[in-house]
């Protein structure tokens, strides 16, 4: 595949977007395309070592908001017909609440992955504080009771502030695992209308 082959399918993939935003795309794997060329790779190498449009275009779908590829490809590409919005509206009491409903089921769903993340977050902090509170108790009563239960509380308040302290860095491996999921969530809808408009 040439440069100018590669180009004209990334324009016909993300047909329907706006127009500066297909342009800008173009240039940047244009000038990736002009950069290996000049580093002595033929045009054919050039363009396999970008990779293939499909991975093109999800690179450019990353930066698109979802809103926006959203708005691009629901837009009809002609005026509708007389049917065609007779059907819209004697279908909507079908299709709107389905869409409603599969907005508000992805919304939910990652509204809950992220409240169980916080969650854990809570609890880690609660035995933080919990430990604080064990060892600030244990310290004012070793002077009025004997020392074993004292020492015992403190000795339990250090354990709950390691434990706190070992759970702190997999809950941020996991903050960091749910804020990619929701991207690729993100990429994948993206990807979606994109293939409907390349199948259709």
């Amino acid at each position: 595949m040439n440069k100018q082959e590669f180009l004209t399918e990334i324009g016909r993939r993300l047909e329907g977007f706006p127009p500066e935003e297909i342009e800008r795309s173009k240039e940047y794997f244009l000038e990736m395309i002009e950069d290996r060329m000049e580093d002595g790779m033929s045009e054919e190498e050039a363009v396999a070592d970008i990779g293939t449009v499909d991975e093109a275009v999800a690179d450019i779908l990353k930066d698109i908001p979802l809103t926006k590829v959203i708005k691009a490809k629901m837009k009809p590409e002609g005026k509708l017909r007389a049917w065609e919005i007779i059907c819209l509206i004697l279908g909507s009491p079908i299709w709107v609440p389905l869409l409603i409903t599969a907005i508000v089921l992805i919304f939910v769903w990652y509204i809950v992955i992220w409240v169980i993340v916080i969650s854990f977050f809570v609890v880690d902090l609660a035995l933080f504080a919990s430990g604080l509170a064990a060892i600030v108790v244990g310290v004012i009563s070793l002077a009025q009771l004997e020392p074993a239960a004292p020492v015992l509380v403190i000795g339990t308040g250090l354990c709950l502030i390691g434990i706190s302290i070992l759970l702190f860095i997999p809950l941020l491996k996991l903050a960091k695992v749910t804020g990619k999921l929701g991207k690729k969530t993100a990429l994948w809808i993206k990807s979606w209308f994109v293939r409907r408009k390349k199948n259709a």
